[in-house]
């Protein structure tokens, strides 16, 4: 397993926490001023999952259909940007704003 860490505005560190359940993997990608953390999570089959995560709380987050989902980043608002792939290996963005994908 591997962690993930946020440098605060002072140089200070602080190591977020483990909580994606399931996952052997985690990358995180993204981080909102009220910090909400994005990414992606890898389980054991080497499958990628978005992830938001909150105060050490996670929730995944797999696109409709997707082989594989990436969350990138996410604004203030909670509108989120991402990407996923197919199961032909193609890549395509999206947006995913209260629970809608555009």
């Amino acid at each position: 397993m591997n962690h993930g860490y946020l440098r605060g505005r002072g140089g200070r560190v602080v190591k977020l926490p483990d909580s994606v359940a399931g996952a052997v993997f985690v990358d995180v990608l993204g981080i909102n001023n009220f910090g909400i953390v994005v990414g992606q999570a890898f389980d054991a089959a080497g499958t990628g999952h978005g992830f938001f995560q909150l105060a050490g709380l996670s929730r995944l987050f797999d696109f409709p259909g997707a082989w594989s989902t990436n969350l990138e980043g996410i604004n203030d608002l909670g509108t989120a940007v991402g990407y996923r792939s197919d199961a032909s290996g193609l890549i395509h963005g999206f947006l995913l704003r209260r629970g809608t994908t555009a």
